[in-house]
């Protein structure tokens, strides 16, 4: 009798200690986002990779004196084009603009396309910040515009 008690509890512990890590494992899937992309849909998704030679997305403008005075800076800027955020896209036409500097390059076999501009300090209203906008085009997919792709920060 007291065997089968025993055998008893230990199935009921197995029982429990499977039922609290199933448990634990939905709540974990539950509170994951859940992006799912299809494979057939073509859209483009471009990233920027390095600004500098910097693994950043931002350029902070230095000073070169005292007060508040900027130079132009030299930008080069990697950027990497992926088809559903997973395969290299090659010859999408990347575009970089804004500051008073612009430059278009397409990329290459791995995805990445490198783009050269000088730019110009310039105030944005109140805010001493703003952004470099970049477009992303390819036959057969949908443009894609992002309006705040590098952050542009005075120091």
């Amino acid at each position: 009798m007291e065997r089968s008690r025993s055998i008893g509890r230990k199935k009921i512990s197995i029982l429990l200690t499977i039922f609290v890590l199933v448990t634990i494992g939905v709540v974990y899937v539950m509170v994951q986002p859940v992006v799912w992309k299809s494979p057939l849909k073509r859209e483009l998704t471009p990233k920027v990779v390095m600004v500098n030679g910097n693994h950043t997305s931002g350029f902070t403008f230095k000073h070169f004196s005292e007060g508040d005075t900027y130079r132009k800076s030299n930008l080069t800027v990697i950027v990497e084009v992926l088809r559903n955020h997973y395969k290299p896209i090659e010859g999408a036409t990347v575009t970089i603009y804004g500051y008073g500097g612009i430059d278009t390059n397409k990329t290459g076999k791995n995805g990445l396309a490198t783009i050269k501009l000088q730019i110009d300090p310039s105030w944005h209203g109140d805010t001493p910040q703003g952004y470099l906008s970049m477009t992303v085009t390819k036959d057969g997919y949908d443009a894609e515009v992002l309006p705040k792709a590098i952050g542009i920060f005075y120091e």
